[in-house]
């Protein structure tokens, strides 16, 4: 499943790529990488695939904000919009749980607006192209392109620090975000464990997506299940030794009721066993009242 996520997103940079370029078949490279990019994405990390089609819709919305933004005269009305667009993507972003994408988010987006903004400066070069009874109004032409960079740029600046600053201002204490399998040597352990979290919080999102007194139905059940096989993977990669020699009885609680009670959660529903099911929402519900009570201290580590 990795292979496929690293040669979806490997398509992914061609389809980008291939779209700002002018060939005859450009076009349809571009559509075809991106389509199958996408596609492979999902089948390798499909929770990495949903977050690249929040971002492509976000950037998709920005775009019509920009018809507005990169007008001198408009650009104070809707840079009020940009922020408050801006703020609404950093709501999602944590809503949708994307919390570890954060980065790719900022980067990506300031790749792309980088690359649309070099674009307003290939545009300008089109002057020279004009005929001769335009040419005279050069210099009023000339004057409309320098605005449109200036706020093209702008804009870009504004959407993305009120990103960054309302994600990082509601989120609080954010782990190092990566796509899943993304680690350096020196962070895995952290980036493991904080995957396997994760994985296990969009869980509990689904069950607690019925409201508090609503039975949980098969399908999100089937959901759940998912999610822990996920944080069952991460969490295998965990170094258990590690973890108690951070913080005491770490690696014990981690092991012995995170990984036991998702194994049991598991095993409960394929076996359609409700003693080992109601045994795996014990175990999890102890290590969330363990993990919660101790989190403040090992933040400090």
């Amino acid at each position: 499943m990795e292979i496929l996520f690293y040669i979806g997103i490997t398509l992914l940079a061609i389809g980008g790529w291939q779209a700002f370029m002018r060939g005859t078949h450009s076009e349809v490279i571009s559509g075809i990488s991106l389509i199958l990019g996408t596609i492979l994405v999902f089948v390798g990390d499909w929770h990495a695939g949903l977050f690249l089609v929040f971002m492509f819709a976000t950037w998709f919305l920005l775009m019509q904000i920009y018809r507005f933004s990169t007008y001198h005269r408009y650009f104070p009305i809707a840079a009020l919009f940009l922020i408050a667009y801006a703020i609404l993507v950093s709501i999602l972003l944590q809503k949708f749980g994307f919390e570890n994408f954060i980065w790719w988010y900022l980067i990506l987006t300031a790749g792309f607006l980088l690359v649309n903004h070099k674009k307003q400066h290939k545009a300008k070069l089109l002057l020279d192209s004009l005929p001769e009874e335009e040419k005279e109004h050069r210099g009023e032409i000339e004057k409309s392109f320098k605005n449109t960079i200036k706020y093209h740029l702008l804009s870009s600046l504004v959407f993305i620090l009120a990103v960054a600053f309302t994600f990082f201002y509601f989120a609080g204490n954010v782990s190092l975000p990566t796509f899943q399998g993304f680690q350096t040597s020196g962070s895995s352990n952290v980036g493991h464990f904080s995957n396997s979290i994760d994985f296990a919080n969009q869980a509990t999102r689904v069950s607690n997506s019925g409201g508090a007194f609503e039975q949980v139905a098969d399908e999100d059940i089937r959901a759940m299940v998912d999610y822990y096989r996920q944080a069952l993977e991460e969490a295998r990669k965990v170094d258990i030794a590690k973890l108690n020699s951070d913080y005491a009885g770490f690696g014990d609680h981690y092991r012995d009721e995170f990984m036991r009670g998702a194994e049991l959660f598991i095993e409960g529903y394929e076996q359609s066993d409700a003693e080992k099911f109601l045994q795996g929402q014990v175990l999890l519900d102890q290590w969330g009242t363990w993990f919660t009570n101790n989190i403040d201290n090992i933040r400090k580590l």
